[in-house]
């Protein structure tokens, strides 16, 4: 057998064994869903205890673990259920954005948390790795998105928000901001964002543990909001400790693509072409140049 065959079946025969190990060290009659999610909840629990900062929700983990193991909680990928302080408050119920926030507005943000809302396993997050350019055409495009706290929009001015760079990332499970960005947030806004829990993210380094909050975000070009409504979308952010720096990139997440129309064109400039009317923006693209067409590039 040739060696690169030789690694790949030691690499999946190290697979089956995590996924055998996993399923041992949880009661014979839970499913393989609630098995993951368990061992998802255990990583969220190391990073609670190493780093701290849990936003209160150390008992919500630990209270939603023991009703998988008895079965008094199930995977259901069509349902929530909400929790305080380690009791269950609300649900199993369909999510809805609006009642989350009217929920966390009642209970706070500190000792709340969303169970269901995120996946059952690591959701997957920035799986390739940007290299500098090495031939025309391989294009990464930033735009600057302008972010808001939810709980505090009513009384949101300019001074409460922030304007930062992401990376466009469509394949990026949800959208991602550095802890340092929420901590400006929350302190210009006067109150914490709204928290729906800690999840497990894969990523080409392994797996993360990343807080989940919910965000008002909208696109900005020439110093102005593009959108004429503020979107709600859900945001990881990365459970650094205080001393360490930013790593990587901000990324965009899919909000931007289920929200406007994105288009490139065979202009040779790389550009993606953003808007709210399709036929707007096939008319004002720029003419295409047969003569000027690059043939794809053999790598």
């Amino acid at each position: 057998m040739p060696v690169i065959f030789e690694r790949r079946l030691a690499m999946y025969q190290q697979i089956k064994k995590n996924q055998t190990d996993m399923i041992n060290s949880e009661p014979d009659s839970l499913s393989w869903e609630v098995v993951q999610r368990l061992d998802s909840l255990k990583k969220v629990q190391k990073s609670f205890r190493e780093l701290g900062n849990d936003s209160g929700n150390t008992s919500n983990v630990e209270a939603i673990m023991v009703a998988y193991r008895s079965g008094d909680l199930v995977w259901d990928s069509n349902s929530v259920t909400f929790w305080v302080h380690g009791k269950l408050i609300g649900g199993p119920r369909k999510w809805h954005m609006d009642e989350f926030l009217a929920f966390t507005k009642e209970h706070g943000s500190l000792g709340v948390w969303v169970e269901g809302v995120d996946n059952y396993k690591p959701e997957p997050m920035n799986l390739f790795a940007t290299l500098a350019p090495s031939f025309s055409g391989y294009d990464m495009h930033m735009f600057v998105v302008s972010v808001r706290n939810p709980n505090t929009w009513r009384t949101n001015t300019w001074a409460h928000t922030i304007h930062i760079p992401v990376l466009e990332d469509s394949g990026a499970s949800q959208m991602k901001i550095f802890q340092s960005d929420r901590l400006s947030l929350e302190g210009m806004s006067g109150a914490p964002l709204p928290f729906t829990g800690t999840a497990t993210f894969g990523t080409a380094a392994g797996d993360i543990e990343a807080d989940s909050v919910i965000l008002h975000v909208n696109l900005v070009h020439n110093g102005q909001t593009m959108l004429p409504h503020w979107i709600k979308v859900r945001s990881s952010v990365g459970r650094e400790d205080g001393s360490t720096p930013p790593m990587s990139f901000r990324l965009s997440g899919i909000w931007l693509h289920h929200m406007l129309y994105c288009l490139s064109a065979p202009d040779n400039t790389g550009n993606m072409y953003v808007g709210t009317d399709l036929f707007e923006i096939t008319t004002t693209l720029p003419p295409c140049d047969l003569d000027l067409a690059n043939p794809p590039y053999q790598i």
